[in-house]
């Protein structure tokens, strides 16, 4: 059972919310990651789906692609940039992806496996991450 649990009303496009133990990029289970919201029904209602797109400071050289690696804001200090709580550079992978289900809960009426401390990415980079996002799925719609 996750002990991260969160009010699905309160997430928006550009909510940052922590995942315990995603599917990586290999497939694999990876420890607790930042995700980064990129769409949700306007109305939830329980068996919604969340997207959200994984933020990753380990990108390999000869991986990254601009397209898809989008940078996000950061401040080295302690507790981060006050908008996005990110310590170092790190960047939203659109092939990084977490789907949350919502559920019926005991803590909210509506919930996710997710934590959120309320922090956040603007609009024009929640854009840019949905745009990037759109544009992986057409690629590999099209593969």
């Amino acid at each position: 059972m996750t002990r991260f649990i969160a009010d699905a009303q309160l997430l928006k496009a550009g909510s940052i919310i922590q995942i315990e133990n995603p599917l990586g990029t290999t497939g694999r289970a990876t420890h607790a990651h930042f995700f980064v919201v990129v769409s949700r029904p306007a109305i939830l209602q329980v068996g919604d789906t969340i997207f959200t797109v994984g933020v990753s400071s380990t990108i390999l050289r000869d991986s990254f692609d601009h397209r898809f690696h989008i940078p996000m804001k950061w401040l080295a200090r302690k507790g981060g940039d006050p908008e996005t709580g990110f310590d170092r550079p790190c960047y939203a992978i659109v092939d990084f992806i977490h789907i949350l289900t919502v559920v019926k809960g005991s803590a909210f009426p509506l919930q996710v496996a997710a934590q959120h401390a309320g922090r956040f990415v603007r609009s024009d980079k929640a854009a840019a991450i949905a745009a990037a996002f759109a544009a992986r799925k057409r690629q590999n719609d099209h593969a």
